[in-house]
C-alpha cells in the first residue's frame, strides 16, 4: 500500500513539473508563465499569458499574430540572433538591418520612456498599438510612422521627426496624446487622430492635407490651427467635437459634413477678401469679427431652372430655424409663383461695421439644404 501511495505522488509531481516547466500552449490561459520557446507563432493559441515570447532562427514569416491577438502579460520578445529576418534587442523587434522597429510590447516598461535605436528609419504597422509607455524620443533618421503604429497606446507627448511628411492611417488613433509637435508633416492620413480626447489644441503648421475623420470625436479638441492647409476632408472634425475656434486661410477645400459643431473660422486676412464657408443650407461657419450675415436663397422650379427667385434674409445667427420665419417667406414664394417641382440653393456672406458702415466679405459657395457637398472657397 506504501509503494502504490508513493508511486501515486511521484505520479502527480511529475505532471505538475510537467505542467510548470512545459506549459502546454492550448491550455495556457489557466495561469501566465514566464516564457515560451517557438518556432512558429502559430503555435501561441494564448499568447496572453506569457511574460516572454522566444522565437528560433528559422521561423521568417509574418509577425500578425504579434499584433492582432491581446499579449496582455507579454513584456518580452526575444529573436534568435541566428534569424535572417528579424533581430530583437532590449525585447523590442526589429528588422534584421535594424531599419525598421516592428513591434514593442505591450506590458514593457509600464509608464516609462523608450528611445528608439538612431538606425531607424521606419515605424512599423501597429508597432506600438495599444502600449503602455508614456514617451517614445524617435531618431532624425525616421521618415515613414505606418498605419495604427501608436493606436491605442499610452503615449502622451511626441515629436514628430524632420523627415517624416505623412502620418499613416489611424497612427495616433485613441491614443491618450496630450500634445504632438507635426513639424514638417504635409499629410494627415484618415482617423489618425481619431477619438484622441486628450488634444485640446493644435498647430498644424506645414499640413496641407487632412483626411477623412482625421480628428473625429476628439471631444475635448478646442482650437485648430491651419495656415497652410489646402484640403480638409469629410467627417474630419465630425462627432461631437466642442471645437470653438478654426484659423484657415482662403482657398481651402473642405469636405462634405467635415464640422458639425459650427466653430468660427479666422481666416487671417483683409475682411472683404473673406470668401467664408457655407456648410449647409440650413447652417455656416461663423466667421471671425463679424457683426451679422446675409443668407441669400435661389428658389426654382427642378424641372424649368428659368422660374426662380431670390430671396434675401439678414440675420444674427449663423443657421436657419427649420419652419421659422425665414422657412415662411419660401413657402409663400413657391406657392404665389406656382414654382412645383421646388428646390434652393443657398450662400452668405458676413459683414462687420466701420464708422456705421456695413463692411461684407465675398459671397460664400453655393450650396443646398442637402450635406451631400464638397466646395472649394
Amino acid at each position: 500500500m506504501k509503494k502504490i501511495l508513493q508511486s501515486s505522488f511521484i505520479m502527480f509531481m511529475a505532471v505538475v513539473t510537467s505542467l510548470v516547466m512545459k506549459p502546454n500552449l492550448a491550455n495556457a490561459s489557466e495561469r501566465i508563465y514566464d516564457s515560451v520557446n517557438i518556432e512558429k507563432i502559430d503555435q501561441l493559441n494564448n499568447p496572453g499569458d506569457y511574460r516572454e515570447i522566444v522565437i528560433g532562427k528559422n521561423y521568417t514569416g509574418s509577425l500578425e499574430k504579434l499584433f492582432h491577438v491581446f499579449i496582455n502579460s507579454t513584456e518580452k520578445i526575444t529573436i534568435d540572433k541566428d534569424n535572417p529576418k528579424y533581430a530583437s534587442v532590449d525585447g523590442v523587434v526589429f528588422s534584421k538591418d535594424m531599419k525598421q522597429i516592428l513591434y514593442y510590447p505591450r506590458k514593457k516598461n509600464v509608464g516609462g520612456s523608450y528611445t528608439i535605436p538612431e538606425t531607424v528609419e521606419k515605424i512599423g504597422k501597429m508597432a506600438f498599438k495599444e502600449t503602455a509607455i508614456k514617451e517614445v524620443k524617435m531618431g532624425n533618421k525616421i521618415n515613414t510612422i505606418s498605419q495604427k503604429a501608436f493606436d491605442g497606446s499610452s503615449i502622451l507627448e511626441v515629436k514628430i521627426p524632420d523627415k517624416v511628411k505623412t502620418l499613416g492611417a489611424a497612427a495616433f488613433s485613441s491614443s491618450k496624446i496630450t500634445n504632438i509637435d507635426l513639424n514638417n508633416v504635409k499629410k494627415i492620413k484618415s482617423r489618425c487622430f481619431n477619438y484622441c480626447n486628450g488634444l485640446k489644441t493644435i498647430d498644424l503648421k506645414n499640413v496641407e492635407s487632412i483626411g477623412k475623420s482625421a480628428f473625429y470625436s476628439c471631444k475635448n479638441l478646442k482650437t485648430v490651427t491651419g495656415k497652410k492647409l489646402k484640403k480638409i476632408s469629410r467627417f474630419a472634425f465630425w462627432g461631437k467635437t466642442n471645437l470653438k475656434k478654426v484659423y484657415l486661410t482662403n482657398g481651402i477645400k473642405i469636405g462634405a459634413d467635415t464640422f458639425d459643431c459650427m466653430p468660427t473660422f479666422d481666416y487671417g486676412i483683409s475682411f472683404k477678401k473673406i470668401k467664408p464657408y457655407m456648410f449647409t443650407g440650413y447652417m455656416w461657419n461663423e466667421v471671425a469679427n463679424a457683426k451679422g450675415y446675409q443668407l441669400k436663397i435661389k428658389i426654382f422650379d427642378s424641372k424649368n431652372k428659368k422660374k426662380n427667385k431670390t430671396l434675401i434674409v439678414n440675420t444674427k445667427k449663423s443657421y436657419m430655424r427649420a419652419y421659422g420665419k425665414t422657412q415662411k417667406k419660401m413657402n409663400k414664394i413657391v406657392k404665389k409663383w406656382k414654382i412645383k417641382n421646388a428646390d434652393a440653393k443657398f450662400s452668405f456672406r458676413a459683414y462687420t461695421k466701420k464708422n456705421k458702415k456695413k463692411i461684407y466679405t465675398k459671397w460664400s459657395n453655393e450650396t443646398t439644404n442637402r450635406r451631400e457637398v464638397s466646395v472649394k472657397f
